[in-house]
C-alpha cells in the first residue's frame, strides 16, 4: 500500500515527542526530551527497535528540534510550522542542519562528507547551541570500512550528533557500540496503541465497532506503523468498522 498524505501513516506521525506512542513516560523518550531540555547530547547515539517502532520519526523529531527557527517557544519541542521543521520532516539530504541517509545508499561517504564540509559554518536560524544531527537509517547494514569512517566521524565532528538506527546492533562494528549510547525503541502496550487508535478515529469521524482497536492493535503487534497503516486501509470499506471487517482484511495475521 502506497503512502499518500491522506495516508494515516503520514497524517499521523508524531511531530513532537510528547505525541510518541510509547508515552512521556517511556525511559527512551523521557531521556532524549531531557537531552533537548539540557541542550546537552552524546554525539553517537545508536537507536534500536524494531521496524515501525519509532527510530526514525524519533530522529527526525531531534532534527526539526534542531533546524526549528522557533527553538525559543518550547523548551524541548519543535515548531512543525516554521521552514526548518518542514525541511527537517521532508528528510531532504541537504540539510542545513539535519541529514538523513541510509546505510546501503552509493557515494555514502561522500555525501557526508560533503555535508560535513557544510557544517563547518555557523548555523543561521536554528538554535546555535544544538548541534547538527546526522541519522544513518539501517547502519548494521554499512560495509566494514564505512562503519569505521562513521566510527572516526563520531570521535572526530563533536560539533555533530550521529544517530545510528538498527534492527541488528549485534553487526554493528563493535567499536561504534562501544562509542555511543543505545536506546531502545519498543512497542507501546495495547492500552496506549488502542486510545491512540480511538482518538484517531474520533478525528476522522469514523465509527468503530467495541474491540476493533483491540483487535488491530493485537494483529499488528502494536507496532505504531502498522496499526496506522490498518485502520487507513479499513477505511476503504466506509466510516463504520466492525471486527468482520478487520478479521477480513487483516486475515490471520
Amino acid at each position: 500500500m502506497s503512502e499518500s498524505r491522506d495516508d494515516y501513516r503520514v497524517k499521523y506521525r508524531p511531530r513532537r515527542y510528547d505525541q510518541m506512542w510509547q508515552g512521556l513516560d517511556d525511559p527512551t523518550i523521557s531521556a532524549l526530551r531531557e537531552q533537548e531540555i539540557q541542550v546537552r547530547y552524546p554525539t553517537g547515539l545508536v537507536y534500536c527497535g524494531d521496524y515501525g517502532c519509532g527510530k526514525t520519526t524519533a530522529a527526525r523529531i531531534r532534527g526539526m528540534r534542531t533546524s526549528c527557527w522557533n527553538y525559543e517557544w518550547d523548551p524541548c519541542e519543535p515548531c512543525g510550522e516554521c521552514r526548518g521543521c518542514r525541511d527537517a520532516m521532508t528528510c531532504a539530504e541537504e540539510g542545513p542542519d539535519y541529514f538523513e541517509l541510509d546505510a546501503t545508499m552509493e557515494k555514502l561517504r561522500l555525501i557526508i562528507d560533503r555535508a560535513l564540509n557544510r557544517t563547518g559554518t555557523g548555523k543561521r536560524n536554528s538554535h546555535p547551541h544544538m548541534p547538527r544531527v546526522f541519522f544513518i537509517d539501517e547502519a548494521h547494514r554499512a560495509p566494514y570500512k564505512t562503519q569505521l569512517t562513521l566510527l572516526r566521524d563520531i570521535k572526530e565532528h563533536q560539533e555533530s550528533i550521529f544517530i545510528l538506527s538498527t534492527r541488528e546492533p549485534d553487526k554493528l562494528e563493535p567499536r561504534i557500540r562501544d562509542a555511543c549510547e543505545f536506546y531502545f525503541f519498543k512497542p507501546p502496550p495495547v492500552e496506549k496503541v488502542v486510545a491512540r487508535l480511538e482518538e484517531i478515529a474520533r478525528l476522522e469521524g469514523l465509527t468503530l465497532e467495541e474491540g476493533v482497536a483491540t483487535r488491530i492493535a493485537e494483529r499488528k503487534q502494536c507496532v505504531p506503523r502498522d496499526c496506522l497503516g490498518a485502520l487507513y486501509e479499513l477505511t476503504f470499506g466506509g466510516k463504520e468498522i466492525k471486527l468482520a471487517d478487520v478479521d477480513l482484511v487483516l486475515g490471520d495475521e
